[in-house]
């Protein structure tokens, strides 16, 4: 179990810290992320991913990168980063 670290007040600091947590979870859920996307890529799913892609449903779509995890993490959520 690891420690709760003081990240001090430097500008910057928490948001490199911000940028590691977010890239050990990426790479912690890589594999998962790579088998999700071998699976739907089969024909079998085809119309399921043509439907989440079409534009009716664009407006639903909500991606999550790296500027929703810092709003999710800073309490920003619904914020324009």
């Amino acid at each position: 179990m690891q420690t709760w670290t003081p990240l001090g007040h430097e500008p910057g600091v928490v948001l490199e810290e911000l940028t590691r947590l977010y890239w050990c979870g990426v790479e912690r859920d890589l594999l998962c992320i790579m088998v999700s996307l071998h699976i739907w890529s089969h024909d079998r799913y085809a119309s399921i991913v043509r439907s989440a892609l079409s534009p009716q449903h664009e407006a639903e779509a909500r991606w999550s990168g790296f500027e929703a995890f810092v709003a999710r993490a800073t309490g920003a959520e619904g914020e324009e980063l």
